[in-house]
Order: structure tokens, then sequence, then C-alpha cells
């Protein structure tokens, strides 16, 4: 009797340890089967989020599209974005990559050719914009009888990429220095880099659009026309591809009166004037004050390769000439114009002063930056520019 009880203790106990066992390993499973469950879903997850991600530097892409463009490839980083409000624009004078430029670029890098301070206002710029001298391509041929023909590689695009410009005008005397066929070249490689042009076109409806760039809430629009051509065929109404020219100011105005009705502030970039005269024309004041009449915000003037002065009419800024930005080895003086604007639309202008040596622009310093400062107080008309470069009317 003993024994056989002794049997059903032990019977019971070793059913018991199989229960127990069998619970093990069902839990077991069970959490295995849960933790592969929730793995399945994270890497699924991760996978449709990667798919959702804007490509690099979609805010260009979004520029060139909303502008008519399609990039096809876009390498320049994106900007550091505002923090506030307040939009920061820059512009610069005339840019022409010499072989000077390009051979401190080939052996430095941007810093080679633009300083870290410059650099940081060109980059983290909300607008930055120059006037491109030249024309991106291999191909054509120099026009005859012009004493000065530039055409620059393609590949040297990354120049501009590097500096964190969003614009270029490419109306101005020197742009179909090698014909259509460069001109058109130019076209297609800023398109790829995902940077704006002004100016030209393959039409006049093109050359007369104003590109536009959102920055906090607004909406800003960007004219250029030149009223420097050395023949008439270069002249958008005589030939496609051309520039827009500005010689009467009826068509720019036009454009100027229609872009003002879709953009919050209009930027006009103009070329003209006479090379090397520190002060303006006749002509582009009664062109400059049309323009603002039109509904232009700020007129912004290149071509003379010199500085030329500063003044306001009916409370906004005429900046005549930026002069050479980044063009040989050396520059004298220019000036980096730089435009914050506020929320409700007031702006501050300051010209950070700048010199080149050895094919190297960078902020003036001490004495230079007193003397350039200086010099466009000289040659402004009823402004002030204090010690910080800042202008008021």
């Amino acid at each position: 009797m003993k024994k056989q009880q002794k049997r059903i203790v032990i019977i019971s106990f070793a059913v018991i340890l199989i229960m127990v066992a069998a619970l093990a390993a069902f839990l077991m499973l069970e959490d295995q089967e849960e933790r592969k469950a929730a793995s399945s879903d994270t890497t699924e997850h991760t996978e449709d989020t990667g798919r959702q991600m804007p490509p690099p530097n979609s805010l260009k892409e979004e520029r060139n599209e909303e502008n008519q463009k399609t990039p096809e490839s876009n390498t320049e980083p994106e900007k550091t974005p505002s923090t506030d409000a307040t939009i920061d624009m820059v512009f610069m004078g005339d840019i022409y990559l010499s072989d000077y430029v390009l051979n401190q670029y080939k052996e430095k890098g941007i810093s080679g050719v633009l300083s870290e301070e410059l650099l940081t206002q060109t980059k983290n710029a909300d607008l930055a914009m120059a006037n491109e001298e030249f024309g991106f391509s291999t191909r054509g041929e120099p026009q005859a009888d012009k004493q000065f023909t530039f055409r620059v590689n393609p590949s040297y695009v990354s120049v501009f990429q590097d500096m964190g410009l969003d614009i270029v005008s490419l109306a101005n005397n020197h742009s179909l220095d090698f014909g259509a066929e460069a001109l058109s070249d130019s076209f297609a490689t800023l398109d790829q880099a995902g940077i704006l042009y002004a100016g030209a076109g393959d039409s006049k409806e093109r050359s007369l659009r104003a590109m536009k760039i959102d920055a906090n809430g607004k909406k800003i629009g960007i004219l250029a026309a030149t009223r420097v051509i050395p023949t008439a065929d270069w002249n958008i109404d005589n030939r496609k591809p051309g520039l827009l020219c500005t010689y009467d100011g009826i068509a720019l105005c036009e454009a100027i009166t229609e872009a003002k009705e879709h953009f919050d502030f209009v930027v006009v970039y103009v070329h003209w004037g006479v090379e090397k005269a520190e002060k303006p024309q006749d002509y582009q004041k009664d062109l400059a004050r049309a323009y603002i009449d039109a509904g232009a915000d700020l007129v912004v003037g290149a071509h003379p390769h010199v500085l030329q002065g500063i003044e306001y009419y009916k409370g906004k800024p005429i900046v005549y000439s930026l002069g050479n930005f980044i063009f040989y080895q050396e520059i004298e003086a220019t000036v980096l114009l730089h435009i914050s604007m506020e929320a409700d639309g007031n702006t501050m202008l300051r010209l950070i002063p700048a010199t080149a040596s050895g094919a190297l622009t960078k902020e003036a310093e001490g004495e230079a930056a007193k003397r350039i400062l200086a010099h466009m107080r000289d040659i402004s008309f009823g402004v002030t520019i204090n010690e910080n470069g800042v202008v008021a009317e």
C-alpha cells in the first residue's frame, strides 16, 4: 500500500513538472513571436519613413519647380534656417571666375576664393544673389571684335554652390560672348545646380519672369535686365535665347508691376552705367525711379566694376553699383550688401566693406574698412552710413 502511494506521488510530481515545463516553453515561444513581430514592425516603419524623406536640398528643388525649372541634380548644402521672422538677403556685384580665381579654388577650395566671414554671410542668407559676368560652357566661338570674352567650364558651378548662391543675373554684356549655345549651356548648368537665373531665357516670357524665393512666410520676387549689350542682336526681342534689355524700361516696368501683385518684396537687379565711373548716369537715376514707381522695393546695380553711391526714392533704396566682387587678382574696394527685412516689411541696409588680394575676396578691416565706407558716403545721395556700415535715409 505504501509502495502504491509512493508511486502515485512520484507520477503526480512528474506530471506537474511536465506541465510546468510545457507552460514555460509556451510562454517563451510567445515572447519570441512578440519580439519578432515588434522587430518586423520597426523595420517596416523605418523603410516607409525612408521612402517619405524629402530628397537632399529639397528647398532648392522646390524653388526651381516653382520657377518652372527641372534641375536633374543639386549638390549645394542646405542653408541654416533663420530663427526669427527676419529675412536676410545679401547681394554681390560682378563675378568672373577668371584663371586667377580658379587656380586658387583648385588649390584651396572655396576658402581660397572667399573669406570665412563672407562665406558665413552668403551661405546663411535667405537670399544670396550676384551677377554672373560670363557663360558656363565649353562650346561656341568668341564674338568677333570684342576685346574681352568670358567663358567658364560648367564644372566650376561648384564655386557658386560652395558660396551658397541662390540666384544670379545673366543680363549683362558677357553672357553671350560665345553665342547662343553657350548661353543655353549656362541655363542648363544653373538648372542642374539648383541655382535660379534672371534676365535671360529661351523666350521673352522667360526673361521677364520674376524668380521666386520663399523666406519666413514672405514671397520675394527677383527680376534682372541689362542696359549694356555690345550688339542689338543680344536683345531677347531680336534673338532667342537672349537677354532682357531695359533701354527704355517699358517692358521691365510692366513686369515689375505684375510681380508686385504676387510678391511681398520685389528686387530689380540691373546691369548699367559707365565702366570706372563712380557717379551714376542720369539715365540710371531715371530708370531706378521708374522701377520704384512701378512697384520695386529694391534696385541693385552692377557693371561699372567700381562702387557707385546709394540713395532712397520714396523710401526705397537704390544701390547703383556694387562693383566687382570676385574677378581677377586684385579688387581695391567692394561691398557685400546685407539687407535685413522685418516681418512688417521694414528693411535695414548694411555695407560690409571688402577687398581682394591674390584672387581672395575678404572683408576689409581697420583703416581699409573706414576708407571704403567713407568713400561710399562721399558718392552717395542724402544718406548716412555709420562706422558699422549701416545705411539710413
